[in-house]
């Protein structure tokens, strides 16, 4: 049986369950393996299961995804449209009703090409399990800072753009940051153009964090005793 300390399974997923001490010990010995299994354990097994082995966690797609959007950069205000975005990231081209708005943005139109269609490794199948962990819900909170919906408050800006990330992973377990913005369900979107790049890092980190539950959930999957 392969061994794995509780302490180990909280660092790597960033879980505290605030027990009064951790001792380090191998998990089916654990003197909390009862409240592990009910708060951790089971939960992943549940996600595993379905994830790896029936299917992905069923998702609605939006009734509305975004046509329009608010590009944001200083003071400035401009009203794009998805497909003009697309039109760029897809040719190469800058439409006319774009020409404008990147000149004033100071935004050079191949390098805002390359970030809209650099591609981002997602396991569609364990992505959700990742955005609804603590660790997720931060990046999901750093990523509203860039790319939000006014005056939503921050659940509803989160659950957007879980929604987002989820479905633009569907096809092939990839995200770009334009199919994100494709799949966004909301017309009220405003992007900060500064920060554009940074959103990119943000959902690149989550391909890390996809990794590194996939192994933990395949090695909670070995353990006989959780079998």
């Amino acid at each position: 049986m392969r061994i794995i300390s509780c302490q180990c399974l909280f660092s790597r997923f960033r879980i505290n369950l605030s027990f009064p001490r951790c001792f380090g010990c191998p998990l089916s010995l654990c003197p909390y393996r009862n409240s592990i299994e009910t708060v951790m354990i089971q939960p992943l097994l549940r996600t595993l299961s379905c994830s790896l082995g029936i299917g992905l966690l069923s998702y609605s797609v939006a009734a509305q995804a975004a046509d329009r959007m608010v590009l944001k950069y200083g003071i400035l205000r401009d009203s794009v449209s998805i497909e003009s975005l697309t039109v760029l990231a897809e040719t190469g081209q800058v439409p006319r009703n774009l020409q404008p708005t990147l000149r004033r943005m100071r935004q050079e139109p191949e390098e805002v090409r390359k970030i809209l269609t650099k591609p981002v490794e997602l396991n569609a199948q364990v992505l959700n399990l990742v955005l609804t962990s603590p660790l997720g819900t931060v990046t999901l909170d750093e990523l509203a800072e860039i790319i939000s919906t006014p005056g939503e408050d921050a659940s509803t800006n989160r659950q957007s753009i879980r929604s987002a990330l989820t479905l633009a992973a569907l096809d092939d377990n990839q995200v770009t940051l334009l199919e994100f913005l494709q799949k966004y369900p909301s017309n009220k979107m405003v992007v900060d153009v500064k920060r554009l790049l940074k959103a990119y890092e943000k959902i690149d980190n989550l391909s890390s964090q996809v990794q590194q539950a996939i192994q933990l959930l395949q090695t909670l999957k070995s353990i006989p005793l959780f079998k």
